[in-house]
């Protein structure tokens, strides 16, 4: 299979120098969308497939800066900021002219390209073992993620797909024929206690 190398994923990050994602140094591509809602989830911020708004209270400065939003997603009440995700139409404004970071946005999208280049900016580091490893949420949420792995093989890097399985039977064929290694998460093998 030859890859879309324009074919688009959304990240939600890329992590650097990983050494528990696969073996040798690793670049870890984050890709948003899981199916599970699992209460465990070590990254729920990948669980939706859209960018999406994150809050960290601690970093907050309750300066309101972010009341440049103009649904009403934002407000203050005796210092306290509250957020009502429910009004949020995703315009991210207000993450924009945060001062400190405290809003930020989960999520871009970016090409298989974009993404086999920031890989690539890794290679002296991964020696004979190293490479890029796809996670998530679920990397086959996205069905370009096999894309991805291609053109990753057709740049001569190694390739690891960190997944629960829970994605189309289809992509199954190809995706083992662009891994090199798959790390599978078997999450509870009983429905109910899931």
């Amino acid at each position: 299979m030859k890859a879309d190398a324009k074919a688009k994923l959304t990240v939600s990050a890329i992590q650097r120098f990983c050494m528990r994602d696969g073996p040798g140094v690793r670049t870890t591509v984050f890709l948003k969308g899981c199916p599970l809602r699992c209460k465990w989830c070590h990254n729920p911020e990948t669980q939706n497939a859209s960018p999406e708004l994150l809050y960290y209270a601690k970093k907050c400065l309750n300066c309101q800066a972010c009341l440049i939003c103009e649904n009403g997603v934002h407000s203050f009440n005796m210092g306290a900021h509250h957020i009502d995700k429910s009004k949020c139409v995703s315009c991210f404004k207000c993450a924009g002219i945060c001062p400190s970071s405290a809003l930020q946005i989960c999520g871009k999208v970016m090409t298989v390209e974009e993404i086999c280049s920031e890989a690539e900016k890794d290679l002296a580091f991964y020696g004979e073992s190293g490479g890029i490893t796809l996670s998530g949420g679920e990397p086959l949420f996205q069905p370009a993620a096999v894309d991805l792995l291609f053109r990753c093989r057709e740049k001569g890097l190694n390739t690891v797909l960190d997944t629960c399985g829970y994605f189309p039977p289809e992509l199954l064929a190809p995706a083992v024929a662009a891994t090199d290694l798959f790390l599978w998460d078997i999450k509870d093998t009983d429905d109910e206690r899931h």
